[in-house]
């Protein structure tokens, strides 16, 4: 069960690891990639219920943070994974803000959403720097325009804290897959640094155990990110 752990959790990190090897990327293919770290100026279509397809436009301009975790196996061989990911955009006269997340139950026949989400946030629920510190504190149940996949929402409150490591510049056009659940197309360029994240997303904790954080800031970065559900 450990293996299946940390190949699932390397699924996760798929985008954020060839992101911090290519200086300049076009077109990298990830066929089983987890989620991307940028986002917004949205423009949204379609709802979020199940078996229709919701697309996000938006342009990332500013601070954004991203977290991969997992849980320690338990006596049964079941798990937690869960990844976060927050960013502003939009303008100095209209900053915007978008958050996604999602929490995975796993076990040895695979792994279900318990709680998953994206949307904008208030503005003011994102402070902080992409160098130094970064927080999100939002309640996703009660945001009319955040769109729930799996789950009730609720409280998300992560906090990110750079740490030494690595510097990372990432240039270029990325694309990501999960067949039948999840695409992703970013074009522009980005910094991150190495952090590490506490807190919790929905009632479930963020673990330290395996954790995979970042940090950074976007630069006129285009995404389009399409789910279906």
């Amino acid at each position: 069960m450990r293996t299946h752990l940390l190949q699932l959790a390397g699924r996760l990190l798929i985008p954020l690891v060839l992101a911090g090897c290519q200086e300049t990327a076009t077109d990298p293919q990830g066929q089983e990639a987890g989620h991307p770290a940028l986002a917004s100026r949205m423009s949204q279509a379609d709802s979020g219920a199940a078996g229709q397809t919701t697309n996000f436009h938006f342009v990332a301009n500013g601070d954004l943070g991203n977290v991969s975790w997992s849980t320690e196996p338990d006596a049964l061989g079941n798990f937690l994974s869960g990844f976060v990911s927050v960013v502003r955009g939009g303008t100095a006269s209209n900053p915007e803000v978008l958050l996604f997340y999602e929490v995975l139950q796993c076990g040895s026949d695979g792994c279900g959403a318990v709680e998953e989400g994206a949307g904008p946030i208030e503005r003011g629920d994102l402070t902080g720097n992409g160098v130094q510190k970064l927080k999100v504190n939002t309640n996703t149940s009660g945001n009319p325009n955040f769109v729930l996949f799996a789950g009730s929402g609720g409280l998300v409150s992560v906090q990110w804290v750079r740490i030494p490591g690595l510097e990372q510049r990432v240039s270029g056009t990325f694309v990501q897959r999960v067949k039948g659940v999840f695409s992703s197309r970013s074009t522009g360029t980005s910094n991150f640094f190495t952090a590490t994240a506490t807190g919790s997303v929905v009632g479930f904790p963020i673990t330290t155990s395996f954790q995979f954080a970042q940090i950074g800031t976007g630069h006129n970065v285009e995404i389009d990110h399409t789910f279906n559900r």
